[in-house]
């Protein structure tokens, strides 16, 4: 039996995502429906779901913050 990984189209990204409920803007992008660039521009504008900055560079989303922010209960 080959305990490799799964990928699909989406690629390691996506491989990532099921096993971490912190999810990079291409993953939390991918969750959410939209394009990156959106969740860029959410983020310049202090729109859009919750997100953690990690070292000053590194943005991430948690699972739930991004299903709060679709049943509208929360965002920035």
């Amino acid at each position: 039996m080959n305990d490799a990984p799964k990928h699909d189209a989406r690629g390691d990204t996506a491989a990532r995502a099921v096993t971490s409920p912190w999810l990079d803007t291409e993953a939390a992008a991918a969750y959410l429906s939209c394009s990156p660039g959106t969740l860029r521009s959410w983020r310049a504008r202090g729109q859009g779901p919750r997100y953690r900055v990690i070292h000053d560079k590194i943005v991430r989303y948690h699972r739930d913050d991004l299903d709060g922010f679709v049943l509208g209960e929360g965002g920035r």
